[in-house]
């Protein structure tokens, strides 16, 4: 985890406001084509914000980068769900299986807003690698 030196920023200074307060690494490691319960999603993933009532969150999922062998399909973003599950919290999940091998790279960005106003915001990469074997 890496978190921004100074929390501190002028009240003038927009660029150093928009620079996240903390980024995050998380790898998981997946078998390829990983059989999903009749539910049809996997929880991979969970980013809470604070609880004050105070304060509100506002989650993004990106897909930032996929690599694959060669005639292996690329995961796309439609392979991932993101959604709120209670205050100011997000879960990302797998609603699709993933061919191996391959490394798909995601991005979870949550903005904070402290009574109305933006706040900061944290990012959550999630690494994950797709074995070739399904076993």
């Amino acid at each position: 985890r890496c978190k921004k030196h100074s929390l501190y920023c002028r009240e003038d200074d927009e660029e150093c406001r928009k620079q996240p307060l903390s980024y995050s690494y998380n790898f998981l490691p997946l078998v390829s084509n990983l059989t999903l319960p009749q539910v049809g999603k996997v929880d991979l993933f969970t980013m809470r914000g604070p609880l004050w009532t105070s304060t509100t969150v506002h989650f993004t999922l990106e897909l930032e980068e996929v690599r694959a062998s060669e005639g292996v399909k690329q995961a796309t973003r439609e392979y991932f769900h993101l959604k709120r599950t209670s205050f100011n919290q997000a879960v990302i999940s797998l609603v699709r299986p993933i061919k191996g091998p391959q490394e798909v790279q995601l991005a979870l960005l949550m903005q904070l807003y402290h009574n109305g106003a933006y706040g900061g915001s944290a990012v959550a990469k999630l690494i994950i690698y797709v074995s070739e074997y399904d076993f």
